[in-house]
C-alpha cells in the first residue's frame, strides 16, 4: 500500500492529486481549497479493514477521526466504506 499514490507532478512540474492538475482545480474552484483523492481514501480504508479482518478475525471496526475534517461528504464516504465515525 502506497499512501502517496495520489500525489504526483505532471510534465510541467505542476502538482496533481488523483491525476488532476492543481492548476485546473484552482481555476475551477479558486482558493483556498481542500482536495481529497477518493481512490486513495478507499485504498487506505480497505487496507485497514482487511487488517482487522485478517489479524483480528473481524473483531473490530475502523473509525474515521471526524475531528480531522468533519463535513457531510466525508461522513458519506466513511459510511460507504463501512467505517465508523467518532
Amino acid at each position: 500500500m502506497n499512501f502517496r499514490n495520489s500525489l504526483n507532478y505532471d510534465k510541467n512540474g505542476v502538482l496533481t492529486i488523483g491525476g488532476v492538475s492543481t492548476d485546473e482545480l484552482i481555476k475551477t474552484y479558486g482558493t483556498p481549497l481542500y482536495v481529497f483523492d477518493y481512490n486513495n481514501i478507499e485504498s487506505v480504508a480497505k487496507a485497514y479493514n482487511d487488517a482487522i479482518k485478517n489479524e483480528y478475525d473481524g473483531y473490530g471496526k475502523v473509525f474515521y477521526a471526524s475531528k480531522a475534517f468533519s463535513v457531510k461528504g466525508m461522513y458519506k464516504i466513511a459510511n460507504s466504506l463501512s467505517l465508523g465515525c467518532d
